[in-house]
């Protein structure tokens, strides 16, 4: 144990920065020391005796053990030098033989020879002293730096434990801070659980007072309908009475007469038809809101088909009357030109006579006075040319891409639809990045670059009229997506229309074949109230008004007409105030700012108004164009609002429909909220409105 100790002693020792110094140990330096020593007497045999000391044997042990521990310690220090203990060694041999050998007269040495071996061994205690010196001093520097290190690592344990102690505390303090903090917390999430508790108490209390109401709301509904079913069943058989009345007066011509059976045939199959459904609902205990509606359509019918009867019966009459009378002053007219003849040929053999305008030439011009009195009383001049333009150029493109109907190029046409349908119907306001990948798209297709469809590229140079085919498409798509997607959501309007007008500034000529397809499903946007013309069947007319009719036949309901209607117009005016993409190379002009919504709203009050639609058309320009209007003409659209509510307004309400004014007070109550705020206009931009910068969105 001690010997390990002492040996793991030694190893640190050598390791310390003195321990490491490398000591001489070359042969010179023990030269030179031997050197200082006197060197010892030659050795001689003299024959005197007496001249000779006697040398102790013991004298010779005591060196021989000096020289012994001499050599070991030479050996651990200076292993290089094994030349000069050679003679060490034989001197010791010497001694040694001399002690072993039997026993000879003693030998005698020079008297300098003690004087030396003093010297010597005064040296070697010199030496020794040093050496122990120097061990001393190590030993107390090593014993100093001990306690130094000693001493150093108690501070730093001292120091890390009063840190581990800080750190400890600061621990507890974060703990307790958290504790704290979780229980404020845990409080206000206890509050808010409480608040929100009685905050939905009273939300369902309310729902529960809601639900009420639209009972009672409902109740009251089911009671107003079927008085209101009465009533229109009622007036329904009254009309149909009155026709029955009239019915022995349209013997006048037979054409009428027919009619006449025609007409109430059909009231009466429709009364019957009503009336067994009155009676099964009645039953049921539920009166479906499209009866009443039904019941109002047949109603109307029977009204305008027993005003059109007696029109007609008083016309004919008239026109009998009027015929009697032409043939009475034409009899006496003759007569008197007659008269004249005979008195002018009484009088001079020759005759003259002024040629007269024709029968034909006098019924011709109030024809055509009448015509355009009615054109003015429904459509603008200058707004009638314009669409009857559009509408020809229209006809032609159509004539023009009817090859790619054909079978041999039924899937090229297959494609490029396709390629124009993916992107329009996917076209959204999630970023200013996805309107304009998929402007870029359409672009990159009406340029003549190909586009992957599917699995395969397609391209608009694989038809003579392939491009005009994928304009004329393009054009019809974006006004179908006004029908159908507007209509129902209102604020998907605004992207679809920033892709159109980046489109229409890139082709012109889409925008005219966009506007061609809008004035035609929706010639309101014109405005244009199509009259009917001779000989059309009122079916006919209802088409070309934008009226749609059902797998049975029977027309679709006015509010989904107007709801259609309104999601045309609300895509038409978000065109207009939409803001164009930033494309290089371009002016960046709109194509149809909003200079186009102030001439449509002159147009409109310029023209006699319909019932709902026009009061529906106003309101839906008015509400997405409003804040665009007033931000460019100011003071001038705000003149233009009073005018439509102090001149316009009435006329509106003259025409209001029977049915109820539903379109007008929307109308109303839009424009009384827009002047309300001291005379000043207040007319924000619609929801969904997507300003200049969404462009750059991502």
């Amino acid at each position: 144990m001690s010997t390990s100790r002492s040996n793991d002693i030694v190893v640190r020792l050598k390791n310390t920065s003195k321990g490491r110094i490398i000591y001489e140990r070359s042969r010179h330096v023990t030269k030179k020391f031997l050197d200082e020593c006197s060197s010892p007497p030659e050795l001689s045999c003299l024959h005197d005796e007496s001249k000779y000391r006697y040398v102790n044997p013991n004298y010779l042990h005591q060196n021989q053990q000096h020289l012994r521990e001499k050599r070991d310690e030479e050996k651990e220090e200076k292993n290089e030098e094994s030349s000069d203990y050679c003679s060490e060694e034989l001197a010791l041999q010497h001694v040694e033989e001399l002690q072993t050998s039997p026993r000879k007269p003693a030998i005698f040495v020079s008297p300098d020879f003690a004087r030396s071996v003093k010297s010597i061994k005064e040296y070697e205690h010199l030496g020794d002293n040093k050496v122990k010196d120097a061990l001393a001093k190590k030993a107390n520097e090593f014993q100093t730096h001990s306690d130094q290190l000693h001493q150093k690592t108690h501070k730093q344990l001292k120091d890390l434990e009063r840190k581990n102690i800080l750190r400890a505390l600061e621990v507890q303090e974060t703990t307790l801070t958290q504790h704290r903090k979780g229980r404020d917390e845990s409080a206000k999430v206890y509050l808010k659980m409480q608040e929100d508790h009685r905050k939905h108490a009273q939300m369902l209390e309310r729902k529960h007072d809601k639900i009420q109401d639209e009972i009672r709301k409902k109740e009251q509904e089911k009671k107003e309908r079927e008085e209101k079913v009465k009533q229109l069943f009622t007036d329904l058989k009254t009309i149909q009475s009155r026709i029955l009345v009239i019915q022995p007066n349209c013997a006048i011509q037979n054409k009428l007469a027919d009619q006449c059976k025609m007409i109430v045939e059909r009231i009466r199959k429709t009364a019957s038809d009503l009336e067994n459904h009155i009676i099964h609902e009645t039953q049921s205990g539920e009166i479906n809101q499209s009866l009443p509606d039904k019941l109002k359509e047949a109603v109307k019918f029977a009204l305008n088909a027993y005003e059109a009867i007696t029109k007609r019966i008083e016309e004919e009459k008239q026109k009998l009357e009027e015929e009697k009378a032409k043939a009475a002053a034409a009899a006496a007219e003759a007569k008197r030109q007659e008269e004249q003849a005979k008195a002018a040929a009484a009088a001079s053999p020759i005759a003259t006579s002024t040629p007269v305008s024709s029968s034909s030439d006098k019924n011709k011009s109030p024809g055509a006075t009448k015509l355009a009195e009615d054109e003015i009383q429904c459509a603008d001049i200058d707004a009638f040319e314009w669409y009857t333009k559009l509408q020809k150029d229209m006809g032609k493109t159509e004539e023009l891409i009817k090859p790619l109907s054909n079978p041999e190029s039924k899937k090229l046409k297959f494609d490029l639809q396709k390629a124009v349908n993916t992107p329009i119907n996917a076209i959204s306001p999630i970023s200013g990045e996805h309107l304009r990948e998929k402007l870029k798209r359409l672009l990159d297709l009406l340029s003549g670059q190909s586009v992957e469809v599917g699995s395969k590229r397609v391209n608009v140079g694989d038809h003579p009229q392939g491009l005009t085919f994928c304009k004329y498409l393009a054009a019809k798509m974006i006004v179908k997506k006004g029908d159908e997607q507007v209509s129902s959501k209102h604020e998907t309007a605004f992207a679809t229309a920033m892709v159109f007008v980046g489109l229409w500034m890139e082709h012109p000529d889409v925008g005219n074949l966009f506007l061609s397809h809008l004035h035609r499903a929706c010639p309101y946007t014109v405005p244009y109230y199509i009259p009917r013309q001779e000989g059309q069947s009122p079916e006919d007319h209802r088409k070309t008004l934008g009226y749609r009719y059902n797998s049975d036949g029977s027309v679709e309901k006015q509010d989904q007409f107007l709801k259609r209607m309104s999601g045309m117009m609300r895509l038409y005016a978000a065109i207009m105030v939409s803001p164009p993409p930033p494309l290089r190379g371009t002016s960046n002009v709109h194509p149809h700012g909003v200079d186009n919504a102030w001439i449509w709203l002159c147009r409109v009050m310029n023209i006699h108004p319909h019932p709902d639609i026009t009061a529906t058309m106003i309101y839906d320009m008015l509400h997405v164009a409003g804040n665009a209007l007033y931000a460019k003409y100011g003071k001038q659209f705000q003149k233009l609002l009073y005018m439509l509510i102090k001149e316009y307004l009435p006329k509106l309400k003259q025409v209001a429909s029977s049915s109820g004014g539903g379109p007008l007070t929307r109308l109303e109550t839009f424009l009384e909220n827009c002047l309300k705020h001291n005379r000043q206009i207040m007319i924000p931009n619609p929801e969904g409105f997507l300003q200049a910068d969404f462009w750059l969105s991502s």
